[in-house]
């Protein structure tokens, strides 16, 4: 996710403005959370939830975004809204609260918070971390 100065189309990832939304169960690109995170799109789906990219608009920055989804037993209600599926309600809370406490990405997650009848883990992005930890290095030979 970049500054895209209105730009129909993404001058950093070619992505337009115009273009079909994500289809559920995601939730759709442009939801904010917290007052602070801008959902982008989902990167995909993994374990109990789904990955987006997302932007903090409090520290201007990309994020990983990891929503608690559990395959089988959540549902996308309209307003991004996540609920347990009919019959669900009671292992759909206890995973939930499972999600907060024992996954391991939470010892990684920068902040974590409820939001829209889910869960929430934000992570430094990744693509974001391994640019810090390497350096673009010069091709040139000497």
């Amino acid at each position: 996710m970049e500054i895209s100065e209105g730009a129909a189309i993404c001058p950093h990832y070619g992505w337009r403005r115009d273009s079909a939304a994500t289809s559920p169960p995601y939730m759709p690109p442009g939801t904010v959370l917290q007052d602070q995170y801008l959902v982008g799109r989902a990167l995909g789906q993994a374990g109990s939830g789904f990955t987006y990219l997302a932007w903090d608009q409090t520290l201007a920055r990309k994020v990983e975004l990891k929503e608690f989804f559990p395959k089988g037993i959540a549902t996308r209600l309209p307003g991004a809204v996540t609920a347990p599926r009919t019959g669900q309600k009671q292992i759909f809370l206890q995973s939930l609260e499972e999600f907060r406490q024992e996954d391991p990405e939470v010892v990684a997650a920068e902040n974590s918070f409820r939001a829209n009848g889910s869960g929430y883990l934000v992570m430094q992005s990744l693509k974001e971390s391994r640019m810090r930890r390497h350096p673009r290095r010069s091709n040139r030979l000497v």
